[in-house]
């Protein structure tokens, strides 16, 4: 697919409802060390780039006539907005949705230009939105009202909106936000009492870190087995090495479990834009072949290694 003109990727700026950039809109403050990791590394992995003859095979293709691949170019351009996975429209498209959900647990879109030629998704800030029946309500404060027209809030239509949230599968949306809040609070090299007591000229010289850090790896262990995640730990001082792989396994299952979704919410979004045209993946393992693998590896059939490889 190529890179459609810039001047129709900006249009939709100028028809939007919502407001584009508010004081905050970054969301919660989620620049702690283990929440940080786990974003990026969900988001990372979603569609990687892997070198090996297999992954040259990978891609997402069009299927549709001119007319709607075009309209699929335009709407993924909108999307992939200052983020290009290679040059690649689309894949540029899934990826920058993946960031999104992988920060907020749910990513929203206003719909542009319905009625009109030009049809493009505008991402709308996580912070002040507000889902009503029927409608979200986003709430602008004051010190960015003059840059809303005097505003104090818009009001989207459901109609006019495009949700892809977390899978279900994988928690949805607000258990996702919980993790991410309990990875942020485990993040401090130690305890709070003791970063306290320090900050007050008072050190604990007796404070058991080797215990400290065992008891968050396993915390953070449970808390993230549903996703699989392994911390990027290699170090094998608290787990073997195939626990290490086979958690690396579930992660990388997790990640192909966001990319389907993903695939599968702008299908849906394109039938309901009634545009002739899907999104298909080749080449990537599906969250079934990875499970496969898994089960494998488990029962002895086929060593991790082998399984790692088939599953990048």
């Amino acid at each position: 697919m190529e890179r459609i003109p810039r001047m129709r990727n900006r249009r939709h700026t100028e028809n939007r409802i919502t407001v584009a950039n508010l004081p905050g809109d970054g969301g919660p403050n989620r620049f702690a060390l283990y929440s940080h990791m786990f974003i990026e590394d969900i988001h990372s992995g979603i569609l990687g780039y892997d070198l090996s003859e297999e992954g040259k095979n990978r891609r997402i293709r069009v299927d549709g006539d001119e007319r709607g691949t075009t309209a699929v170019t335009a709407l993924c351009s909108s999307l992939a907005r200052g983020y290009m996975h290679g040059g690649k429209i689309v894949e540029s498209a899934v990826e920058a949705v993946a960031l999104h959900l992988a920060w907020c647990g749910e990513a929203v879109y206003e719909i542009c230009g319905i009625g009109g030629e030009s049809l493009s998704l505008a991402g709308i800030p996580p912070s002040h939105l507000f889902r009503i029946p029927g409608a979200f309500v986003q709430l602008i404060p004051i010190q960015a009202r003059q840059w809303a027209g005097g505003r104090r809030y818009t009001y989207l239509p459901a109609r006019l909106a495009w949700v892809v949230s977390v899978p279900r599968e994988l928690g949805g949306p607000r258990s996702y936000r919980k993790l991410l809040n309990r990875l942020t609070a485990m993040s401090a090299s130690a305890p709070e009492f003791w970063n306290r007591d320090l900050s007050e000229g008072k050190f604990t010289p007796e404070f058991p870190f080797g215990d400290y850090n065992r008891m968050r790896t396993a915390y953070i262990a449970r808390i993230t087995h549903r996703w699989g995640w392994n911390r990027r730990d290699s170090s094998g001082t608290y787990d073997t090495e195939f626990f290490f792989f086979y958690r690396g396994l579930r992660f990388r299952r997790s990640q192909a479990l966001v990319r389907d979704h993903i695939v599968r919410e702008i299908n849906r979004l394109l039938a309901r834009l009634r545009i002739d045209a899907r999104i298909q993946l080749e080449g990537y393992p599906s969250p079934t072949e990875i499970g496969d693998l898994m089960d494998r590896t488990l029962s002895g059939s086929l060593h991790y290694g082998e399984a790692w490889r088939q599953s990048s």
